[in-house]
């Protein structure tokens, strides 16, 4: 029995592939780059071959990477600063930039001449919509023909629904 299994099945395997990096991109926990002020975020720092496949940073890695300290109170960060946690403070575009320096080797010196790869990322960061009052009521009467003017004031970024 044992030898039909190892006839009818193979080893498995995969290729590896080592390339150089060409781009910098960001991602951010929500999805989207519409912040708003007040609430936490992850933002991590990925880096994109030729194709715009989405490389393996390894933790030996090193980044220079900017994160406006107006906008963002920085709550957590990596070693290589490749993620941060961070809290939206400050209303207005945010731009978060990122350059990959040098891979650090076994001896603790940096590989560096990889080629000059960064990104850049904005972010618009509004206050958060609040309506008041919660609900309003008005009354129904089919006879009569009512007009309301109302005054809306909001942010960068806001949703209204029916």
């Amino acid at each position: 029995m044992f030898f039909y299994l190892k006839a009818n099945h193979k080893p498995v395997s995969s290729h590896i592939y080592v390339v150089p990096p060409s781009g910098v991109s960001f991602v951010i926990s929500t999805g989207s780059w519409y912040l708003q002020k007040g609430s936490l975020y992850g933002i991590s720092v990925s880096l994109l071959d030729s194709d715009d496949n989405i490389m393996l940073i390894p933790e030996n890695a090193r980044f220079e990477t900017t994160v406006p300290e107006e906008y963002f109170e920085i709550l957590e960060h990596s070693s290589n600063n490749t993620y941060f946690y961070v809290k939206a403070i400050k209303s207005g575009m945010a731009t978060i930039r990122s350059t990959f320096l040098s891979v650090i080797d076994e001896d603790g010196h940096g590989i560096s001449g990889l080629g000059e790869v960064n990104g850049e990322k904005m972010a618009t960061i509004s206050d958060a919509v609040e309506i008041w009052p919660k609900s309003i009521i008005f009354a129904y009467d089919s006879e009569l023909s009512e007009q309301q003017s109302w005054t809306v004031e909001v942010g960068l970024c806001w949703k209204f629904c029916f």
